[in-house]
């Protein structure tokens, strides 16, 4: 079974990559600082695996974004054991692999950094 989490605008957020060390004297972002900062974007997805499923959850990058990074965390206390089998690109998208071999729900995020650029 393939679980596709579908991606939102309120999913949307800009990152402040790299924009720290990039002010004028006065504490304002450089210009370039805030074109850079605008390149990339984080996608966001959560889903519930309920125990003994596996499931593949992905997030998306919107299009004429390509993926650059992911990565996942799961919840859901000691009785809840998501057991990843891989996280990795495919395409647009960041995507987990993994089963819950615990006796309740696991709580799955996965994220992705999109970058400027891309089908």
């Amino acid at each position: 079974m393939r679980l596709v989490a579908v991606l939102s605008m309120v999913a949307l957020t800009t990152t402040g990559i790299a924009v720290a060390a990039q002010h004028d004297s006065g504490g304002r972002p450089r210009e370039a600082a805030r074109r850079q900062a605008a390149e990339f974007v984080h996608v966001h997805a959560t889903t519930t695996i309920p125990p003994g499923q596996f499931r593949t959850v992905d997030v998306t990058c919107p299009a004429g974004r390509t993926v650059t990074g992911g990565g996942w965390t799961a919840q859901g206390g000691s009785e809840a054991q998501f057991v990843v089998g891989q996280s990795y690109p495919l395409d647009r998208s960041w995507n987990v692999d993994g089963r819950n071999t615990g006796t309740a729900d696991a709580i799955v995020s996965v994220d992705a950094i999109c970058a400027v650029g891309g089908p």
